[in-house]
C-alpha cells in the first residue's frame, strides 16, 4: 500500500512513433515535388498511384528522358523516380545531365528491372542515390522514402 507522499511506480504507454507520423513528414509530403520518369504508361500509374497512395501529390510524370531534363530545369524537383531503359534518352544519360546543369540536386531513384551489381555500379556512377526494382511494390517505395527522408535530416 502507497501512502501518498511515497513514490509510486508509474507506467508510460510506449507508442512506436513512425517517421510518416511527424511534422516533418507532414512537410514533405505536401511540398515535396516529385518526377517520375518512364516510357511505359502502366509503369508511370502504378508508380504515380503508390506515391499517392503514400500521401504525395505533387507528382509529375513525363515518358523518357529528354522530356525529364527539360522538367527538371523547369520545376526544382526534390525527388526524380528515374527509368534506366528508355528510348530516346536513357536514365543515366538524362540523370548525369539533370545533376550537372540542375540546382539544387535531387534526389534521383533508379526504377529498372535490373539491379545487378554492373547497374547498380553505373548508377551510382551517375549520381543515382537509390534503386527500386519492377516488378513495383509499397514497401519498396516506403523503404526508399525512408533513406530519402533521412538524408534530408
Amino acid at each position: 500500500e502507497h501512502s501518498k507522499n511515497q513514490a509510486r511506480p508509474v507506467t508510460i504507454p510506449h507508442k512506436f512513433i513512425n517517421f510518416e507520423d511527424s511534422p516533418m513528414w507532414n512537410d514533405l509530403l505536401l511540398n515535396s515535388k516529385l518526377l517520375v520518369v518512364d516510357d511505359n504508361d502502366v509503369n508511370r500509374g502504378v508508380v504515380v498511384f503508390i506515391l499517392n497512395n503514400l500521401g504525395f501529390k505533387n507528382v509529375d510524370v513525363v515518358a523518357d528522358g529528354f522530356q525529364a531534363i527539360e522538367k527538371a530545369k523547369q520545376t526544382s524537383y526534390d525527388l526524380i523516380f528515374m527509368d534506366i531503359q528508355m528510348p530516346n534518352c536513357d536514365g543515366y544519360t538524362a540523370t548525369s545531365k539533370i545533376l550537372t546543369e540542375v540546382s539544387p540536386k535531387p534526389y534521383v531513384v533508379a526504377i529498372t528491372a535490373s539491379i545487378l551489381e554492373k547497374d547498380t555500379e553505373l548508377c551510382l556512377a551517375v549520381g543515382m542515390k537509390d534503386f527500386i526494382s519492377k516488378p513495383f511494390k509499397q514497401k519498396n517505395f516506403e523503404q526508399v522514402l525512408r533513406r530519402w527522408k533521412t538524408s534530408r535530416m
